[in-house]
């Protein structure tokens, strides 16, 4: 129908579904021919939220194919993007915060732990000031599981803890499954 209508934004994120689509169906490169040709299309509109939204989804699949450095460098722009082109603070926070989340999961990932823990702290800190909850939450899980790399166990099981507690206060019942096996 966006196509009929030459309604372009529909194009992208049509085009950003079908690359979800390919995901889900490990087909790497199908996704990645369709978050390209979404990414085109949302840069041709001047439409920095699409990129970034496409830029960690990509990251992710570096991710899974451990290119770590690949993926850090394509969260670290996406920060650029919202640095430079989003308007609403709140926004800012959230999407910012969730690049700062994904890049401790992937310094994780890669065994740098320690700066994993730095850039988990800022996502902390943004979730924090807007306060969302249970992304607070996501991120003191992710906290618990560093500092148990480093072996600050004591640390660790404080992180677990208070990521368990908002759990349990929304009963999201998968995550505080997941953090209670970790902790």
């Amino acid at each position: 129908i966006s196509k009929r209508i030459n309604y372009r934004t529909g194009i992208a994120k049509g085009y950003m579904h079908l690359a979800d689509f390919y995901v889900n169906r490990n087909s790497t490169d199908s996704a990645l021919f369709y978050y390209d040709n979404a990414r085109n299309i949302f840069k041709a509109l001047d439409n920095a939220r699409g990129v970034v939204f496409v830029n960690s989804s990509v990251a992710d699949i570096e991710r899974g194919s451990g290119n770590f450095v690949k993926a850090i460098e394509m969260l670290n722009q996406n920060l650029v993007l919202i640095k430079e082109n989003e308007k609403n603070p709140i926004a800012i926070s959230k999407f910012s915060g969730a690049q700062y989340n994904n890049l401790a999961t992937r310094y994780m990932n890669k065994g740098d732990y320690r700066i994993a823990v730095i850039e988990a702290l800022k996502a902390l800190d943004l979730f924090s000031e807007i306060d969302e909850e249970i992304r607070k939450a996501d991120v003191l899980k992710l906290l618990g599981d560093l500092e148990y790399d480093l072996e600050n166990y004591e640390k660790s099981i404080q992180y677990y803890d208070a990521a368990i507690e908002t759990y349990t206060k929304y009963n999201d019942d998968f995550y505080l499954a997941y953090a209670k096996s970790a902790a």
